[in-house]
């Protein structure tokens, strides 16, 4: 199997803050400079495209809290970590969900930076904000459009997913329309403890893979 698009479902980060005795914010600006060097390393592999699941539609009925510490903590790397990111590098970001979910300073920091990355091409990023399946259903049938990948807001298939964290194993209503023939990895370490080389023996791995895709 040609591994061309990686999706990383990067749960445990609350109890990877309580493991290391910090609070939320700061465990979520180390969350999103771990993006950043995972991005990087991906980049270097080839990879075409990985998407991150941020945070669902569903997670939003988390205690205001928990919200607010990933909210203050995407805003800050969208003006630092992920802004640099994108000035230095051939990255391109797409930010993909119910963006009217977020504050209007956040909202105007978004297109900034996929305004800057437009057309670089090497990688392209896809950061799933306030993200549910449904929202791209709907909008394909409001468009009168016939229901294909092709009209997804992501249209290129998911070849790997892997879920950081250990149980439970699910998908979350991660990309379901893109990954119906991805092979799930599901890792026992915390997003933030995965090594680089602990990803390339993934990658390595799956691509070994004659997939038959249903034939």
């Amino acid at each position: 199997m040609d591994i061309k698009h990686i999706g990383i479902i990067p749960d445990g980060n609350r109890r990877w803050a309580q493991k290391n005795d910090l609070d939320l914010v700061e465990a979520y600006n180390k969350f999103f400079k771990k993006i950043c060097d995972i991005i990087e390393h991906l980049r270097k592999k080839n990879i075409d495209m990985v998407s991150f699941y941020i945070i669902s539609l569903e997670n939003f009925q988390r205690e205001e809290r928990d919200i607010n510490s990933m909210l203050q903590a995407l805003d800050l790397a969208l003006g630092d970590v992920l802004l640099n990111l994108v000035e230095n590098e051939d990255v391109k970001i797409n930010c993909v969900g119910n963006i009217d979910l977020l504050s209007e300073t956040t909202k105007k920091k978004i297109e900034y930076i996929e305004s800057l990355s437009k057309g670089k091409v090497e990688i392209v990023v896809n950061l799933l904000i306030a993200y549910n399946p449904f929202d791209e259903i709907n909008c394909i049938i409001a468009g009168h459009n016939k229901i294909g990948i092709e009209n997804l807001v992501i249209s290129k298939k998911v070849d790997l997913i892997i879920r950081s964290a250990g149980n439970p194993v699910r998908l979350s209503n991660f990309l379901p329309l893109q990954s119906g023939y991805a092979a799930i990895h599901v890792l026992d370490d915390f997003f933030l403890d995965i090594k680089n080389d602990v990803l390339n023996k993934i990658i390595h791995q799956h691509a070994g893979v004659d997939m038959k895709y249903g034939k």
